[in-house]
């Protein structure tokens, strides 16, 4: 999804999960099973990315992905090199930096509020309540701290 906003940012979110019922002949709840966000630049180049995949043992923890849209297509043409050239250092262009584990309105609020993503014209007034509202109702029914 193309965000709105200066950094012509994209967000591509993945959410995995499953359904299951708590007790015999009791409500059904939704889990979250694994999870990946990430922004893109306006290339299409990953900039960076939450992810949770606990099905993965060596990386089934949360973790953030720093990648090479972090630089900026400007500043590797006046170094001589193109767009796609990952100027990250290997170390960190490869790590799994450790998180929390993060709610897509952590993700929304975020953009909105550091990347200067612009809320859509339906919402501009209302955003922070509507983002206050679902992550408590998420926060109420979460399985974890």
């Amino acid at each position: 999804m193309r965000l709105q906003g200066p950094g012509k940012l994209a967000l591509r979110v993945e959410h995995y999960y499953r359904v299951r019922q708590e007790g015999k002949g009791s409500l059904w709840k939704v889990e979250t099973a694994a999870y990946l966000y990430s922004f893109y630049d306006a290339n299409a180049r990953e900039i960076l990315a939450y992810h949770w995949h606990p099905q993965i043992a060596s990386t089934g923890f949360p973790h953030l992905h720093l990648s090479y849209g972090l630089v900026s297509a400007a500043t590797l043409e006046r170094s001589g090199l193109s767009a796609s050239h990952n100027a990250l250092r290997p170390d960190f262009a490869s790590a799994h930096l450790p998180t929390r584990r993060i709610a897509l309105e952590d993700v929304l609020r975020t953009a909105i509020e550091q990347l200067g993503v612009e809320p859509r014209r339906e919402h501009r007034r209302d955003w922070d309540t509507m983002l206050q509202s679902t992550r408590a109702v998420f926060k109420e029914d979460r399985t974890w701290v």
